[in-house]
C-alpha cells in the first residue's frame, strides 16, 4: 500500500510545516507593561509570538538581593536577539544588509555585576518551539522522542501490511 518513500515524504513535509519558531514573550520588568507578564505566563495564543528572525529562544532572569536580604527577581523572555546590520556599499550608496548570525549556545549562563555584587543574570538560550517556557527545557527532546517513536511504530505497521 504505503511504499517507505511515501511516509518519508510525510514525515518531512510534517517537519517543514514547522519552520518558523515560536517563541513565549512575556516580561515583568520596566517594560512590562508593553507584553504580557511573565509571572502569569500561560500556554495561550497571546504569550506566543513566531520568531522569523531567529532560530532561538532565549529566557533572562535578573535577581536582586535586598539590604533586608530578600530576593527580587524580574524575568523576560522572547525570540533571541540574532540578527546583524551591516553596511555594505552598492552603487556608492551604503545600504543595510541584515543576517541571522548563531552566536549562542543551547543552555544557560550566569554572570554577576561587578558593581553591585548582589545582582546575578542568568540567560538561557534554547532550540525548539516553546522552549523558553520553563526551567526544565529537556521536555522538548522527550515530545520529539515520543513522536519519532509513534511515526516509526506506524511505520512498522505499514510494511507489514
Amino acid at each position: 500500500m504505503f511504499s517507505g518513500f511515501t511516509v518519508l515524504a510525510i514525515l518531512c513535509s510534517s517537519l517543514a510545516a514547522a519552520e518558523i519558531l515560536e517563541c513565549y514573550k512575556c516580561s515583568d520588568g520596566i517594560d512590562s507593561k508593553a507584553t504580557m507578564p511573565c509571572s502569569k505566563l500561560q500556554n495561550s495564543p497571546k504569550y506566543r509570538v513566531q520568531c522569523a528572525n531567529s532560530t532561538m529562544c532565549e529566557k533572562k532572569v535578573i535577581s536582586i538581593i535586598l539590604k533586608n536580604g530578600t530576593k527580587w527577581s524580574t524575568h523576560h523572555r522572547d525570540c533571541a536577539k540574532q540578527v546583524a546590520i551591516t553596511y555594505k556599499l552598492i552603487n556608492r550608496i551604503y545600504t543595510h544588509v541584515y543576517s541571522i548570525e548563531e552566536p549562542y549556545k543551547d543552555g544557560c549562563t550566569e554572570s554577576n555585576s561587578h558593581n553591585m555584587l548582589s545582582a546575578a543574570v542568568e540567560h538561557c538560550h534554547c532550540r525548539g518551539n516553546l522552549c523558553n517556557s520553563a526551567p526544565y527545557r529537556d521536555l522538548n527532546i522527550l515530545i520529539i522522542i515520543t513522536y519519532v517513536l509513534t511515526l516509526l511504530s506506524n511505520l512498522q505497521l505499514l510494511i507489514e501490511i
